[in-house]
């Protein structure tokens, strides 16, 4: 499948863009100049728009020629309150949303069921793991509850006298990152939910991200983005700094790109490549006997 890239172009319009080209795919409703948040479902097949003007997420069905509304969520099991945010999850196809005054519901995209979770959160706090269903909400309490789709949830762990501030999966699903107001990112590893602090000064944190292989956190606290490799426990590199900063890991992990208010920039990440590669690339550096 080719690549594709979701989002709002500058009128404020839910679009589809081909990264390769830059040329927009699709269309997706009306130009409205509030739209918040556009996902795509698993298999590339749908999006969810979320628009500041709508008290609920529309899923847009992509594969026919014309996009089409096919669906809007929460279902009526869900308050209308402003949405704010909203993912896909899959087996089965749902989608978690999270609105103004930070209820999380998951809506089934089969039934059109609607349930509300247990914990109050930001949109960056909650997240749903690739496979397995599981599903961490990150709350304003700052807790962090980690439940599956059938209901069952862990023991709430304490992250922060503060609010939870963002949130993460890793890929394989076996690890979580959370970020706290307070300042400080933790790795939860494992079922038993064990906790790893990665404590650098910088204030609120605004984004803690794994590397596709899970090795390395980055984390973004006001002007500072750090890179993390939890083998060793330190931070490996620190990036260009810029106030606002947010980052994220290329799918193949090999490149960063971080943006803020007066930087946009796509960095390699040597740290990111696999041993080999870097023995290659310091070979070239030594002198030719």
């Amino acid at each position: 499948t080719r690549r594709r890239v979701a989002g709002a172009n500058a009128r404020g319009r839910a679009v589809i863009w081909d990264p390769d080209t830059g040329r927009v795919v699709h269309g997706v409703g009306e130009e409205t100049r509030t739209v918040r948040e556009v996902a795509f479902s698993p298999d590339g097949r749908r999006v969810v728009v979320v628009d500041g003007d709508r008290r609920r997420a529309r899923v847009w069905n992509l594969s026919t020629g014309k996009p089409k509304p096919e669906r809007e969520i929460p279902g009526s099991g869900g308050a209308p309150a402003e949405l704010y945010a909203a993912q896909f999850l899959a087996n089965p196809v749902g989608v978690l949303t999270v609105d103004k005054v930070g209820n999380v519901h998951v809506t089934d995209l089969g039934t059109g069921k609607t349930a509300l979770l247990d914990g109050k959160a930001l949109p960056a706090a909650v997240g749903a793991a690739r496979e397995g269903g599981r599903i961490a909400i990150g709350t304003i309490d700052g807790r962090l509850r980690v439940l599956t789709r059938a209901g069952a949830a862990s023991r709430p762990r304490d992250v922060t006298d503060k609010a939870v501030s963002s949130l993460e999966f890793s890929r394989g699903g076996r690890a979580i990152v959370t970020g706290g107001q307070s300042g400080t990112a933790i790795v939860w590893s494992g079922r038993r939910l064990t906790p790893r602090p990665l404590r650098a000064f910088g204030g609120e944190i605004s984004g803690a991200t794994f590397s596709p292989r899970g090795d390395l956190v980055l984390v973004t606290s006001g002007a500072t983005a750090r890179l993390w490799d939890l083998k060793l426990g330190r931070v490996v590199i620190e990036l260009p700094r810029t106030a606002g900063v947010r980052g994220e890991f290329s799918p193949d992990g090999r490149k960063i790109v971080i943006a803020g208010t007066t930087r946009l920039e796509v960095v390699p990440c040597l740290a990111c490549l696999p041993l080999q590669e870097l023995e290659r690339r310091a070979r070239t550096l030594l002198p030719a006997s």
